[in-house]
């Protein structure tokens, strides 16, 4: 019998989720970023020398990069799964359902768009999935029912040690004082 339990193997199986569809999306934003021409003319897309067009590209290039390294960052940070899981869902299922949108009213577009749109669809619907799995895990009491209290001392990464929770907040343990009103003092109010 294999050593690593249930729950172990699951987490496995969703951080090379996310590693996955991070890498995929930040090359594409990458690609979209730093050769936006050279990428868009693989699926036929000519972008000629329009400034402000290479601008909105490299701008959309740039936010998938950055995005695709949030959504890998969760598969390596605990804390950061449900984040970055719901991140890629974000990203993912917008990109792949405005495709979806499109063949509606503009027709079908090159093949490699089409694959593309499938391929978003799915790895939107992996990311969902891994969002659903992390928001009921046993591990992380604070998504198990365990109240969070008014301690901001750390207590190690969530779900690793007893007494922690979301972002390394102690859990059920009685607030060393009270906790600041940080938006009432944002918004001018004692």
């Amino acid at each position: 019998m294999s050593g690593a339990g249930p729950q172990v193997r699951d987490r496995t199986l969703w951080r090379t989720v996310l590693l996955g569809a991070g890498s995929i999306v930040a090359g594409i934003g990458a690609a979209g970023l730093f050769s936006p021409a050279a990428f868009h003319r693989a699926n036929g897309v000519d972008l000629g020398g329009d400034i402000s067009l290479l601008s909105e590209v490299r701008a959309a290039g740039g936010a998938l990069l950055a995005a695709g390294v949030l959504i890998m960052l969760g598969a390596v940070v605990a804390r950061w799964m449900s984040t970055a899981a719901a991140l890629g869902a974000v990203v993912y299922l917008s990109y792949g359902l405005s495709r979806v949108l499109g063949i509606a009213v503009d027709g079908v577009p090159a093949d490699g768009l089409v694959i593309a749109t499938g391929a978003e669809i799915v790895l939107g619907l992996a990311c969902l999935l891994a969002l659903v799995r992390f928001s009921r895990s046993p591990a992380d009491p604070a998504r198990a029912g365990v109240p969070v209290t008014g301690t901001a001392r750390r207590s190690g990464v969530a779900g690793t040690a007893p007494g922690s929770g979301v972002a390394g907040l102690s859990v059920a343990e009685p607030a060393a004082g009270p906790v600041p009103d940080v938006v009432g003092q944002l918004r001018g109010e004692q």
